[in-house]
């Protein structure tokens, strides 16, 4: 029998927490829309490090966002950063991308796993999305999906691109 009432026990975060406090592992959950992302900066506890705040999607904004997460760092002394996003269509994927290439890690969530985290399913804002991205993240819940390879996106694209024009034949 295991030693945890959980049916799978994380040890990536038991080894974590066995070289850094709860304080020091902070999470930065991100709502991307079309033009203006919104971010906040949280730790382990849902403690707010630096609260709610919006940038563009240029290179202006992503410089912003790095030197709000770099001044999240310093304040609380971190030791890992966690970033977490919706799955936005195709709104996300540059941000992504962005992110990456910088050397960061981007958990991407389903938007149905923040939508059951949030106190009241009907409200919808910024801040509240925040909370409830952070909280999937923090608590593990839901599913995380991956940014295709390039090959298999421009399959994926072909894909919907020929059902597309498959169904326009058909009506016509």
């Amino acid at each position: 029998m295991s030693n945890s009432i959980f049916k799978s026990a994380s040890n990536d975060l038991k080894n974590l927490l066995a070289i850094c406090k709860p304080e020091q592992l902070l999470y930065a959950p991100i709502d991307v829309a079309k033009y203006n992302h919104s971010a906040m900066i949280v730790n382990l506890l849902g403690e707010i490090i630096i609260p709610k705040f919006d940038f563009p999607y240029n290179l202006h904004g992503i410089d912003f966002l790095k030197n709000k997460l770099q001044s999240a760092c310093d304040i609380s002394h971190a030791k890992k950063l966690f970033l977490a996003l919706e799955s936005t269509g195709h709104y996300h994927e540059n941000l992504v991308a962005s992110l990456s290439l910088s050397g960061y890690d981007i958990a991407v969530i389903r938007p149905i796993d923040s939508k059951n985290e949030r106190d009241n399913v009907h409200a919808k804002t910024d801040a509240i999305d925040l909370a409830a991205i952070a909280r999937v993240v923090i608590s593990n819940k839901g599913t995380r999906s991956n940014m295709p390879d390039t090959v298999y996106y421009n399959l994926q694209r072909a894909s919907r691109t020929h059902r597309q024009l498959t169904w326009q034949g058909l009506k016509t």
